[in-house]
């Protein structure tokens, strides 16, 4: 079962994902550390649970490097987030 997004989530989310690709990229040590393992199953879990991707959305990426899994999430959340401010949008101009 999914659950609604609501926009805080999708700032947060969004937030983590950036944070997480900055510190695969800026940080030698970082893949594979206890942190990196926990992070990445909060955002994983996260949008499984809201619905954002689904599992096999994750199975046709088990060959990509964290970092490409992480920038194909990246542009899933952005895509989420245009459509919440269409729909913002939509209700705002609506007469």
């Amino acid at each position: 079962m999914t659950e609604k997004l609501n926009w805080k989530e999708l700032c947060y989310i969004s937030f983590m994902i950036v944070n997480e690709h900055r510190k695969l990229k800026d940080f030698e040590n970082y893949w594979g550390s206890h942190s990196n393992i926990t992070n990445e199953n909060l955002i994983f879990d996260f949008v499984l649970k809201k619905g954002i991707v689904d599992q096999d959305w994750f199975d046709n990426r088990l060959k990509h490097t964290s970092i490409e899994r992480i920038d194909d999430l990246y542009k899933v959340i952005v895509n989420e987030e245009h459509n919440m401010l269409d729909e913002l949008n939509n209700l705002i101009t609506k007469k």
